[in-house]
């Protein structure tokens, strides 16, 4: 009560369930930095003057609504800097109460609300701030959709299985496959932040790019190689794009020298052609690619004067790790070529193939 620091006050989930709306209150009015209250299950009625004192208030988790007179949630307000929300036992009658600020959340907890997929629906194409979610399988396909088309910030989503979700039967309100792809074509997730990074940066050199599977498109290949003219050096990383979209890489960059990747599943075909695209390439070295069933000769598309290529053939090690245990890991095929002229080097280990001696 006398605590003027507070910043953050978390009792959700606890025993403490006796919560006075006075005490807090008085905690509002008296720590002016409060951003975070998490409570247990309290009538979010008796809460009204709290809302008025904190003005700080980011978050808040908790509260009820078991006020049979549903009109009177209609007068409550939340306070101005609110972004983050986990409402618990809200019925559809009560949702009207979060739309005048639902275009500020960034966060939104639905896991104890008792939505169906249409107040998803309804509560979601408000939310076009929204970053993380967290609800149940009732969301339902209608509602991943509704959040692919309206929530094009988003970083993360939980789904979790519900109680009720046997007494679903056939209604729309679980997620399938459709849903998730539904989602999943809604987010080009860092094909335009890429892009903006690449314009904002003129003076950039070098440029690494390492992701998580499938955090860009094609097109997205195709902005890095429209907005990188001075770049030297590049390392692209599990970037999982098509042959398509390295192709399209390739048509730019026309100052880049030294080129390598990781994990990125092109064809031997494309990663020729690419080479030969690419005017001032001087070193090219690709682990983890989709090798050809001819002897890789597909490759033999970017062979010229003083250009040597070197395979390395996938293989499996078996090694220690830290307690001791032999593990067996695998090492992917890797691609080698490089500009010298002094021609092919001869001091290579057994694992390193020179192309010409495979044909």
């Amino acid at each position: 009560m006398n605590n003027s620091v507070l910043e953050t006050l978390n009792f959700y989930m606890t025993d403490l369930v006796q919560v006075s709306s006075e005490n807090l209150k008085q905690i509002a009015r008296n720590c002016c930095n409060l951003t975070s209250l998490k409570i247990s299950h309290c009538e979010i009625l008796v809460l009204v003057g709290f809302f008025s004192a904190a003005a700080a208030l980011e978050e808040f988790c908790g509260g009820s609504f078991t006020n049979e007179q549903s009109d009177r949630y209609n007068a409550m307000t939340f306070p101005p800097r609110l972004c983050r929300l986990g409402l618990t036992y809200m019925a559809s009658r009560e949702l009207p109460i979060v739309f005048p600020f639902a275009s500020l959340l960034k966060k939104l907890d639905l896991i104890n609300v008792l939505f169906g997929t249409h107040d998803h629906c309804l509560l979601i194409q408000q939310c076009p701030n929204l970053e993380v979610l967290e609800t149940r399988n009732v969301i339902g396909d209608r509602g991943l959709e509704a959040l692919a088309r309206s929530c094009k910030r988003l970083k993360r989503l939980r789904i979790e299985r519900g109680t009720d979700e046997l007494r679903m039967g056939n209604e729309d309100g679980v997620v399938s496959h459709t849903g998730l792809t539904a989602l999943a074509q809604g987010y080009l997730p860092l094909d335009n932040g890429v892009r903006a990074l690449l314009r904002g940066c003129e003076k950039l050199r070098r440029f690494a790019l390492y992701l998580g599977h499938g955090c860009l498109t094609d097109v997205g290949l195709g902005y890095i190689g429209r907005y990188s003219p001075n770049f030297k050096w590049m390392f692209l990383g599990y970037v999982r794009g098509s042959d398509t979209g390295l192709l399209e890489f390739s048509k730019g960059c026309p100052s880049l020298q030294k080129l390598e990747m990781m994990g990125c599943c092109f064809s031997e075909h494309a990663l020729a052609h690419a080479a030969l695209q690419l005017p001032s390439l001087r070193y090219l070295w690709v682990q983890g690619y989709k090798a050809s069933l001819q002897s890789s000769r597909d490759l033999l598309a970017m062979a010229r004067p003083f250009w040597n290529i070197e395979l390395i053939s996938a293989r499996r090690v078996v090694t220690t790790n830290q307690v001791g245990e032999a593990v067996e890991l695998e090492h992917p095929a890797q691609i080698l070529a490089y500009y010298s002229l002094a021609g092919p080097r001869t001091d290579f280990p057994d694992t390193v193939i020179p192309l010409d001696l495979l044909l």
